[in-house]
């Protein structure tokens, strides 16, 4: 690729206007390009649009535009980018740390009875990264520093372990006063506070506890009758005997085939009384005769 930009801004010269149709200060264009190619160690002038057409007119700009006063092209510059890291390491461990004491300068309190053994911190909920990088900003240019870039303090947040969601059945006043207090109150206040500390671990060992018994295993689960609960009574201790007349139609229907054999034992079997009441009322479609047909 480097040989063909270097062909290319070899066959490419600048030079200037020949022919004006306009007045020269009123015009922008200063220079023409002139388009050749070797031919038996000399330099033919050919057809602008047949040599562009050929190499293509984007490329040939690139050429001309990163053309050098020695008349080479200039290094191509496309898909080349600073390495990633290249903020990280102009950045000073002052910025950094300056950037760290911020974000830790905000009160923060600790989760409570569902979280025993978490290590994140919770911020206020009025607060967002957006909202403290602005103040991070401000405080940076009151004091004349430069802050770094929104990304790098973003990273230094996560690294510390925090979170703006505030747990919403994992308060405790007394231990959220406690972190919000000066350094003073705290001491003052040392020994309380280690007493209701030891409170709280005692009620989680008994929440644990209680826990523990109460915890079904799979393998021994069973049902266990409930003693408020009604027995229900069978409303009938046999099969209900159908109506001599519903007996006889599944028998025509037997006898007739339109019933399949396999359920003509069934039906057979079915006890029959006279003494029960057909539940379906009189049909209001009339019977045809067999003899009108």
């Amino acid at each position: 690729m480097e040989s063909q930009r270097q062909f290319v801004s070899k066959c490419v010269t600048k030079k200037s206007v020949g022919r004006r149709t306009t007045n020269a200060s009123s015009s922008r264009w200063q220079n023409s390009l002139c388009y050749t190619l070797g031919l038996n160690s000399t330099c033919k002038k050919v057809c602008k649009k047949f040599f562009l057409a050929t190499l293509g007119e984007k490329f040939v700009a690139g050429c001309v535009k990163s053309k050098t006063n020695t008349g080479t092209a200039g290094r191509d510059r496309r898909n080349v980018s600073s390495p990633k890291n290249l903020v990280s390491k102009r950045l000073t461990d002052d910025q950094l740390l300056y950037a760290r004491n911020h974000i830790s300068s905000f009160p923060a309190v600790e989760s409570h009875y569902c979280r025993a053994n978490s290590t994140r911190l919770y911020l206020s909920s009025e607060l967002h990264q957006s909202k403290m990088y602005k103040l991070y900003t401000e405080t940076c240019l009151s004091s004349r520093r430069v802050p770094v870039c929104k990304s790098i303090n973003r990273k230094i947040f996560k690294s510390l372990n925090l979170s703006f969601h505030t747990p919403r059945k994992d308060q405790c006043h007394t231990c959220t006063r406690h972190y919000l207090i000066t350094e003073g109150e705290k001491q003052n206040e040392a020994e309380s506070f280690q007493q209701h500390q030891s409170r709280a671990k005692r009620a989680r060992e008994v929440k644990n506890a209680i826990t523990d018994v109460i915890k079904v295993n799979e393998s021994r689960r069973r049902m266990t009758p409930n003693k408020n609960s009604l027995e229900l009574v069978s409303a009938y201790k046999g099969p209900i005997p159908l109506p001599p007349a519903k007996y006889k139609d599944l028998m025509d229907l037997c006898h007739t085939l339109v019933s399949p054999k396999t359920f003509h034992e069934y039906y057979a079997a079915l006890p029959s009384s006279e003494s029960t009441r057909d539940a379906l009322g009189e049909s209001d479609v009339e019977e045809e005769d067999p003899e009108d047909l």
